[in-house]
């Protein structure tokens, strides 16, 4: 190409120094030559330079237009002024002003002066303005400066014209180093800025004023007349000077011309890229609009301002607004302009404001919005940045609306606050009958702190009584789904009994199934109580009715005299009461009022011959409290001749004591059918209202597992915390099932070697064996009669024991062995049992608390347990008739001695 070639940036050097040469040359050749020219081919010369000058300022302002770069219009002014001094250059050397001027010569070299010290002054100026054009002055000041600066050329250039003619022909040679002066310096400016390697406009210019200089310097000074060769080798050199700068147009413009082409042919493949990138960003733009369309969380995007640039579907559903009522409008002042309360809420308070105003990362947390009808929504909100190439340009909003969540969460806890503050006994377990919950009703009623109770199976309430509950029927109907009511008689932690009004129901999941069960008890002992005292008296009762004396009496009608008979009881409430006057009297004096008219009647059908069975009513006795009286039949003992009653006789009981039991029976068992009837209601919340909690509970904890990885350290170590606490419960709820079968499972007695058990004892405990480096002797293991898996169990756990209180300063050894000894009575040998340790030992004063249920010697924090262990081994051995006890001191080991019947 020629711009690698001829106008590379080493072929340029070149090309300036062999021209410069040549030129130098020419002029030392021609420096005293005298040849003389016509003035005819000297204004053809003129001419064609006036030509070239006005093709240049035509193109120059075409490229000022294109590109509006002052510098360029100061050029074309330059050049179009230049046009015309050569016209008036051509008109001299033509002869067509000689009858204007007396001497053409003198005006000649005037114009020639004038000619190139103004080419050369707006070149200078071009380059000052170019200079200036990137030196980044504001635009308005940079007009000015241009301005200031074409207004000081043609004051420069006008200058001269004022010069006296003759004067300046005696002057001419020292005047015409000016413009080469300038000419040069020009040149070393253009030279020196190195922009001609690589703008062939500008590598043009550089040949230009190289060439100014030369003919400038070198030739129009030693041009003794107009027509020497001198003057004839400037005037062509001024010619090529301007088409240098003609001809560096015309290769800008050819240069402009093949970068457009390129241009183009790169605009078409970018055009190509860019359509394949838009149907590229087309389809992610729809996939991603049909995303936030179809999610069900509202999503809102905020600019710096906090304005609303964007809000999906979801977000106009949940708000009530429509993108046109939000787009451009101020989302505190729409949706979040209020406190919970109703109160305004400044701005400067509102944490989504802040999160945007601070630029933060993220901001989430639960809040309240505002719809359009000005209800209240709680929302669950993540503020996160709307970035733009790493520059943030707003929020992101994303919500959901948790109203509804919040309405459960309230009722749910009304619902809890209801079973908290219940006197009722609430307990639910799971399908394993595992303790999950109780409440502090079941604190107050049994004694037994959550923590005590938590992950064991009710079974530990259980009074041991045999035959009071059938729990095969309680466990079928709540296999099947069904209610279990009934009575159950438990123990406190204190160890008093208690009877419960239990109804137990099973707890469903969404698909029907069974997934915890919850029992609602009331302590009914005062009723049992009153119930079978009242029983007793009833039965005494009875039984004094038939070995008493009755109290009688004896109506003597005709005479109207009633005598009343009493027995020997001195506590009786009745006196001895005769000659009436009549019996009316009698009546309304003693008889209570709502009963006068039935007697009276009862009397009167008596008279007539009807017979009366007993019957009930009250007497005002003379203290005037009232009694119950119970009449037995009535007879007539004689009858006159005309067979009308004489003598009337009957008998009749006090029944205050027992009507006063019966009433107070009664109101027992109105109020404990009022007490089963809330039971029922209240199994009926547990069972069918707590399905949720529990659900959200399991939807809790899944969750926290999927994202514990997510989870900071102090969630991960709640979390640890947590699977911590649910391995005790699970532990302790084997424990306790464990404990609770001891009492309603049967022994299963087989003849078995003790050694087999403890080597499947010591396998199971092999790993932390052979960890802790613990050393195991066995001795002599005989033979016993009992039940295997319950002598494994009391093994199990004795030995687990001895592992768990071992020193750490030295190796532990463990000594197992037994004994078979004659029974002192009774037909059976007792099997004694040995384990010995060297562990940490304790204070044989506490031998008696170690056997109890949760009863620990050491905070769990130190070791391990759930506290009932030892109570288990206790109550193996207490079923297998034997005795369990323990010898040890403090850090020097202890010794469990077990003694079992034996055949």
């Amino acid at each position: 190409m020629l711009k690698t070639s001829f106008f590379g940036k080493n072929a340029r050097a070149i090309t300036l120094l062999i021209h410069s040469v040549i030129l130098i040359i020419l002029f030392v050749l021609f420096l005293n030559s005298s040849y003389s020219l016509s003035t005819t081919i000297l204004a053809i010369l003129s001419s064609n330079s006036a030509l070239i000058t006005l093709i240049a300022s035509a193109t120059l302002i075409f490229r000022y237009y294109s590109e509006d770069k002052t510098s360029d219009l100061i050029l074309s002014i330059g050049f179009f002024g230049l046009t015309i001094i050569e016209f008036f250059h051509t008109l001299i050397l033509s002869g067509a002003l000689n009858p204007f001027i007396r001497n053409a010569v003198s005006v000649q070299n005037w114009s020639w002066f004038i000619s190139q010290l103004f080419f050369s002054v707006f070149i200078l100026i071009s380059i000052i303005s170019e200079k200036i054009s990137v030196s980044g002055l504001h635009p308005e000041k940079y007009k000015k400066v241009h301005l200031y600066i074409i207004i000081l050329c043609l004051i420069i250039a006008t200058s001269f014209l004022a010069l006296h003619l003759p004067e300046f022909h005696n002057q001419r040679y020292l005047l015409m180093f000016i413009p080469a002066a300038i000419f040069l310096f020009n040149s070393g400016y253009l030279f020196h800025t190195k922009n001609w390697k690589k703008n062939i406009f500008e590598f043009w210019l550089l040949y230009t004023m190289i060439n100014a200089f030369i003919y400038q310097a070198l030739f129009i000074p030693f041009s003794e007349t107009l027509f020497d060769i001198k003057y004839f080798i400037a005037q062509i050199l001024k010619g090529f000077t301007y088409s240098g700068v003609l001809f560096g147009l015309a290769s800008y413009f050819y240069k402009n011309l093949q970068d457009y082409e390129n241009q183009k042919q790169r605009l078409k493949l970018e055009k190509i890229d860019r359509m394949h990138a838009e149907k590229v960003l087309r389809s992610y733009r729809s996939y991603n609009e049909l995303i936030l369309r179809s999610t069900a969380e509202g999503i809102l995007g905020l600019d710096l301002n906090g304005k609303h640039i964007f809000v999906n579907p979801a977000g106009e559903k949940i708000l009530g607004y429509s993108a046109e009522e939000l787009i451009g409008k101020s989302s505190h002042l729409t949706w979040h302009r209020m406190k919970p309360d109703g109160t305004v809420y400044p701005q400067k308070e509102c944490v989504i404001f802040n999160a945007l105003a601070l630029n933060r990362e993220i901001a989430k947390g639960e809040d309240i919005f505002w719809t359009k009808d000005g209800k209240k929504l709680f929302v669950d909100y993540v503020v996160s940045p709307l970035l733009r190439e790493n520059e943030n340009i707003g929020t992101v909003v994303l919500f959901s609306d948790i109203s509804k969540s919040k309405q459960h969460e309230d009722e749910l806890r009304k619902k809890s606050h209801v079973i908290d503050q219940s006197p009722l006994s609430v307990v639910i377990t799971n399908l394993s009958g595992d303790i999950e919950y109780v409440n502090p009703g079941f604190t107050k009623n049994s004694g037994y702190l959550p923590e005590e109770v938590i992950g064991k199976n009710p079974r530990l309430l259980n009074a041991g009584v045999i035959g009071i509950t059938d729990f095969k029927d309680m466990w079928h109907k709540l296999l099947n789904g069904k209610t279990w009511h009934g009575e159950l008689l438990n123990r406190k932690k204190n160890g008093s009994l208690v009877w419960e009004d239990a109804i137990i129901s099973p707890i469903k999941d969404s698909a029907g199934q069974n997934t915890h069960y919850v029992a609602i008890k009331n302590d009914i002992s005062e009723q049992k109580k009153l119930v079978q005292n009242l029983y007793d008296k009833q039965v005494n009762l009875e039984k004094a009715q038939k070995i008493a004396k009755l109290r009688s009496w004896e109506w003597n009608i005709a005479l109207d005299i009633i005598n009343i008979t009493h027995t020997a009881d001195e506590k009786s409430n009745f006196k001895k009461i005769k000659n009436h006057n009549a019996l009316k009297k009698l009546i309304k004096r003693i008889i209570d009022i709502n009963d006068q008219e039935n007697l009276i009647r009862f009397a009167s059908q008596v008279m007539l011959g009807e017979k009366i069975d007993a019957f009930e009513f009250k007497i005002r006795k003379q203290d005037g409290s009232f009694a119950w009286i119970r009449s037995l039949p009535v007879e007539i003992k004689t009858y006159s001749s005309e067979k009308k009653p004489l003598t009337m006789v009957g008998a009749f009981q006090d029944i205050t004591e027992s009507k006063s039991i019966q009433i107070q029976l009664k109101k027992y068992n109105e109020a404990l059918e009022q007490s089963n009837k809330e039971l029922q209601e209240f199994a009926f919340i547990a069972s069918h209202d707590l399905q949720e909690p529990l659900r959200k509970v399991a939807t809790f904890a899944e969750r926290i597992e999927k994202n514990s990885p997510n989870l900071n350290i102090a969630g991960k170590e709640s979390l640890w915390r947590m699977q911590k606490a649910l391995e005790r419960m699970r532990t302790l709820l084997n424990d306790l099932l464990a404990y609770s079968r001891l009492s309603t499972t049967q022994n299963k007695y087989v003849l078995f070697a003790l050694e087999d058990i403890v080597k499947d004892v010591i396998q199971y405990f092999d790993a932390p064996i052979k960890k802790n480096g613990i050393r195991i002797k066995t001795g002599r293991l005989n033979s016993i009669y009992a039940d295997p898996a319950k002598i494994r169990m009391l093994l199990h756990n004795l030995l687990s024991n001895a592992i768990k209180y071992q020193k750490t300063d030295e190796q532990t050894v463990i000594e197992i062995s037994s004994s078979i000894e004659k029974a002192q009575t009774g037909t059976k040998n007792i099997c004694t049992i040995i384990i010995k340790d060297n562990g940490i030992g304790f204070d044989e004063k506490y031998l008696n608390k170690i056997f109890i249920p949760f009863q620990r010697l050491h905070s769990r924090t130190e070791y391990e347990g759930t506290g009932i262990g030892l109570a288990i081994c206790k109550k193996i051995v207490e079923t297998h008739g034997g005795t369990i006890s323990a010898k040890s001191e403090p850090a020097k080991g202890a010794s469990f001695i077990v003694s079992i019947p034996t055949d």
